[in-house]
């Protein structure tokens, strides 16, 4: 079986989507023998693969000349001096899309080149992707891997054009791919794909972290903590973990953010104290190593029930002890804190954390400190989590619609 595997960051970026994608394409690759080829925008040095990978430039990015937490004026100034930066931003503000037809051209010249495709799996965030894919109708059977739900993502706000574009690519895709908090959603009625597309399955990012990287250089008669990934004002708003951890600087107790944009940091610089400190953004074989340093990890959850951050899942296959701050009652990292052989969650107070919180907090830390669970463990309580298990399901997927193309006897798309 040929596949050709879309997406939207070729490793090694390390972003959701990426890292997915990473994964599903080495293990179908080396456990079941899938040929595959790989199609995605190149962001940093590329990255050696045992199968043909096609690159796509980056150009279309102009969102990361200019830091996203600039005020409005310096952000239009810095656009408009840029030498490259302007033309870019006029294309995004013009067009819905503006990778949708740099992918199409690119999957249409790569199916000339290789005409034997069987099969397309498309991981990506909304939508270009899967627009692309919806309006090409290269008569090759595409599934979708979805990281969050179209027409109810909160950036899109359930507007109309949103809910069309899924709807269309409901009707065109062979399968669906979603994760369990987004499943449940679509199978309230929410999505208008039939039932027998839709696949529910999890992050596969439950990996042991990469060995022989060096470790940080910290005071160890503190405790460390680390928040890893990114800071986001209106999904993840870092305002309660930043207070509560400004509460615990006299314990000894240290947060370390690595990840963040400096821009978005000095948002929220007025509730900084000495014990927090701002790393930035890193290379994912550091942002291990300092995940294999720190005492506690932290995670953010949404301020949305049908979103979960990717991290939780490698925050598990680290072993280390989870402080888990959610929003919300019905926050999907519960069901998996549940199972945590070491972890706390803190439902959020808009009004901050309050005594008790803080006490409760600094007494796992203190107790939980040095603790590890085993790799070995996390694969056995989150079997489901592994790239083996997920790769398994999309593979188990893929043979049924190829299957199901050949016995009708359709050979579209072949060239």
């Amino acid at each position: 079986m040929k596949l050709l595997l879309i997406t939207n960051d070729l490793a090694p970026s390390f972003n959701a989507n990426s890292s997915i994608a990473d994964r599903l394409a080495r293990t179908l690759h080396e456990r079941y023998g899938v040929e595959v080829s790989m199609l995605g925008l190149q962001t940093k040095a590329g990255q050696v693969y045992d199968f043909p990978t096609t690159a796509l430039s980056n150009q279309y990015f102009y969102t990361q000349a200019i830091p996203s937490g600039l005020p409005f004026r310096q952000k239009l100034w810095q656009l408009m001096t840029h030498p490259s930066v302007w033309p870019m931003f006029f294309r995004y503000r013009l067009k819905r899309h503006p990778l949708e037809g740099l992918y199409r051209r690119s999957i249409r010249r790569l199916l000339r080149q290789e005409p034997d495709i069987d099969c397309i799996l498309a991981v990506s965030e909304p939508t270009d992707i899967p627009c692309a894919m919806t309006s090409f109708k290269c008569g090759i059977p595409w599934i979708s891997y979805r990281l969050d739900p179209w027409s109810t993502n909160f950036q899109h706000h359930s507007d109309k054009r949103a809910r069309e574009e899924e709807q269309a690519a409901d009707r065109s895709c062979a399968a669906v791919f979603v994760q369990p908090a987004v499943y449940q959603e679509y199978m309230s009625g929410v999505n208008t794909a039939p039932a027998d597309k839709l696949y529910m399955a999890e992050f596969p990012n439950l990996v042991p972290l990469p060995e022989g990287e060096a470790g940080a250089d910290w005071d160890r008669s503190k405790i460390h903590c680390a928040y890893v990934g990114q800071l986001y004002p209106d999904i993840r708003d870092p305002s309660f973990m930043l207070r509560l951890f400004s509460a615990l600087r006299d314990s000894g107790i240290v947060l370390h953010v690595i990840g963040d944009a400096p821009g978005q940091a000095a948002r929220w610089q007025s509730l900084l104290a000495e014990n927090i400190v701002l790393h930035g953004r890193v290379p994912y074989a550091e942002a291990a190593a300092y995940m294999e340093a720190v005492d506690i990890l932290v995670n953010l959850g949404n301020s949305v029930a049908n979103q979960m951050p990717s991290k939780v899942i490698d925050y598990i296959a680290a072993g280390k002890p989870v402080l888990n701050l959610y929003k919300r009652e019905d926050c999907p990292t519960l069901r998996y804190m549940e199972r945590h052989p070491a972890a706390l969650s803190v439902l959020e107070s808009p009004s901050g954390p309050d005594l008790r919180t803080v006490d409760e907090v600094r007494k796992f830390c203190g107790q939980k400190r040095g603790c590890s669970v085993p790799f070995a463990e996390m694969a056995r309580i989150y079997r489901t989590c592994t790239p083996e298990y997920v790769a398994g399901q999309v593979y188990e997927v893929m043979r049924k619609i190829t299957a199901d193309r050949f016995n009708k006897g359709d050979s579209c798309g072949k060239r």
